[in-house]
């Protein structure tokens, strides 16, 4: 499913990020509104960003918050913010970079810049 990921690791506060990271998902979990616009769920992104981040980086990711559902259209975008196990949170961008039927594929790219825990 990822067929690309590009980036270092660093620890800040005992937690290691991805800092420029870049994962491209394939999703098959595109699901068509009563518009007729598809689009891939709001939980659907959230757990996959998750679990792609937790996968390649070893950090344990407490939760990702995203604002809604991502339009299954290459170039649209989303800012989500991924909230590490120790508290700090990173700001991720999701962009879809292609849609082929069901399958959407998309970027996630992290920021490089860490906000420390409350």
């Amino acid at each position: 499913m990822d067929r690309a990921v590009r980036g270092r690791l660093v620890s800040v506060r005992g937690v290691t990020v991805g800092v420029g990271l870049v994962a491209v998902l394939a999703l098959s979990a595109c699901t068509v509104t009563p518009a007729g616009s598809p689009i891939v769920s709001k939980g659907t992104v959230e757990s996959t960003v998750a679990s792609k981040l937790e996968a390649q980086t070893g950090a344990t990711v407490k939760s990702v918050s995203c604002p809604g559902d991502l339009e299954a259209e290459v170039g649209a975008t989303q800012r989500c913010v991924l909230t590490a196990g120790d508290g700090s949170m990173l700001g991720v961008v999701v962009t879809v970079s292609n849609v082929a039927g069901e399958k959407v594929d998309f970027d996630i790219q992290a920021d490089t810049i860490v906000t420390p825990a409350p």
